[in-house]
């Protein structure tokens, strides 16, 4: 969760259940406490927020009409800092009303649900609804965020935008409300391009094949209410929330209490079975991955457009990965070839991301240490690390009883890493020989400047402390052994001077 969600409200409430309540009482369409909770956000310092969220729920939970606000919306976006606040707070209060009058429907989040699965198990629907589905998310996938890693799939955002305009708009007017939702995806997902904004091309998608009008419903103009502080349902703290995580709560609490709707769309029971499918989806990758959210899809499937194919010209006979692959971040690998055994990190988009590890290593031999002779190769577009795999290795645990030697070569390891700034230190990056009491030092990607630690010279050596019992046999091991610990310090001069001060 943001640093901005967990900030407070004038009532001492965070701004994620605040948040959070906009949506659910939106979907419940509960005019007098959405109105309240948007008001509490804006009188807290945050109108901007409080307006904006409103324009994801028009497009998230209120097809097909909320579409026809967008225009609305941002008319008034546009002009909202420069209202004084009680402009501001009145233009909240209506916007919030009119949401929650407008009748309920997730499907927009439920095909953009149904269509990612579809990518990403690679099925051909025979549905012409859903072949557009499908083929609107293809592009979306192969637009890469901003920042995000790009493949060799990949269009420009140029191009990607024409396409999907061309399947959107090939048998849709082109309105201006229509044209006013596709270039809120457009502007968004050039802006910081997040998951939600694909929800503006799924009502697109719903306004192909189901009945839906051009001009906003009729909403009366309401009367700025007092402010009070309303009691926030339980269904409120759901997975997306702070709190709800802190209560357990999963993907089947927000299905059945998180996303229900009241005042559902009049043709909402047609897309029944849609609403059905994207459910069981949601609960099946929710057991199969540890989460089930829409980003990290996207991520595998983008993944799968990175194929490692050789290593320095040799085939590739099998690839065992060391840990769970992170979607967002580089894999590691043991990757076996015709001739040899590669531990094989990557992709990286350049080699630049991969310099201050390569200076690394070629400094541990001048220390004593010992290196892992990485060098980079490229597969493709894509540059990887590698290095000739250890056999006989582990990763180090807090649980097991080193001897006192091999702990010894850890602390120096430890003192050649703090030395060298490496930015995060935990037992994730220690490599152990139990046999010839051996250590690797991994995974120094990045540096950072080292500071002491009141807390002592072992919370300077490592940024996530290990175990307390791992803790005591480092600290007995650093006791007996004072005098040569201040040796290997004093051999890396000023760089390590802090941990004897620690």
């Amino acid at each position: 969760m943001n640093h901005w969600a967990k900030r407070e409200s004038v009532y001492k409430r965070s701004l994620g259940s605040l948040r959070s309540a906009q949506h659910k009482y939106a979907r419940r369409c509960d005019k007098d406490k959405i109105v309240q909770v948007s008001m509490e956000i804006a009188r807290s310092g945050y109108p901007q927020a409080a307006f904006d969220y409103l324009l994801i729920i028009l497009v998230e939970d209120k097809f097909p009409e909320g579409g026809n606000f967008v225009w609305q919306h941002q008319m008034i976006s546009k002009k909202l800092k420069q209202m004084t606040k009680d402009q501001q707070i009145n233009a909240i209060c209506q916007m919030a009303y009119n949401v929650a009058s407008i009748p309920s429907d997730r499907y927009a989040c439920n095909m953009a649900r149904v269509a990612l699965d579809l990518c990403e198990k690679k099925k051909d629907p025979e549905d012409p609804e859903l072949i557009m589905a499908k083929a609107a998310q293809e592009i979306m996938i192969r637009i890469p965020y901003k920042g995000e890693m790009t493949t060799p799939d990949d269009l420009s955002t140029d191009e990607g935008m024409k396409q999907l305009y061309n399947l959107l708009f090939a048998n849709l007017s082109s309105n201006k409300t229509n044209r006013m939702i596709f270039d809120m995806f457009k502007k968004n997902w050039v802006k910081n391009g997040k998951s939600t904004h694909r929800l503006f091309i799924f009502n697109l998608v719903g306004r192909n094949f189901h009945s839906h009008r051009n001009v906003p419903m009729y909403i009366p103009k309401i009367s700025t209410p007092v402010l009070k502080e309303v009691e926030l349902d339980d269904f409120v703290f759901d997975k997306h929330t702070f709190e709800g995580r802190k209560r357990k709560r999963g993907m089947l609490h927000f299905i059945e209490e998180g996303a229900r709707l009241e005042n559902t769309a009049i043709d909402s029971s047609k897309r029944s079975s849609l609403k059905r499918r994207a459910n069981k989806i949601y609960l099946e990758d929710e057991k199969k991955h540890s989460s089930s959210g829409s980003f990290w899809a996207r991520k595998r499937i983008r993944n799968s457009f990175l194929p490692l194919t050789e290593v320095d010209g040799s085939g590739i006979k099998s690839i065992v990965f060391c840990v769970k692959p992170n979607p967002n971040k580089p894999r590691k690998m043991k990757v076996t070839t015709n001739q040899s055994e590669w531990f094989v990190k990557g992709p990286y988009n350049s080699s630049s991301e991969c310099e201050f590890q390569l200076y690394i290593d070629k400094q541990k031999s001048k220390f004593g240490m010992i290196p892992m002779e990485i060098d980079v190769f490229y597969n493709g577009r894509k540059c990887y690390l590698r290095s000739p795999f250890a056999e006989g290795f582990q990763r180090m645990k807090s649980s097991v009883m080193y001897s006192d030697k091999l702990l010894w070569n850890v602390l120096c390891v430890l003192i050649f890493r703090a030395a060298h700034q490496v930015k995060k230190t935990s037992l994730r990056n220690l490599l152990v020989n139990m046999e010839t009491c051996e250590v690797i030092s991994v995974g120094e990607m990045a540096s950072k400047p080292m500071k002491s630690r009141a807390a002592g010279v072992l919370h300077t050596l490592f940024t996530s402390l290990p175990g307390q019992m791992l803790v005591n046999r480092l600290k007995n091991v650093m006791t007996k052994r004072a005098d040569d610990f201040r040796k290997e310090v004093k051999r890396y001069g000023p760089s390590a001077e802090i941990l004897i001060l620690s």
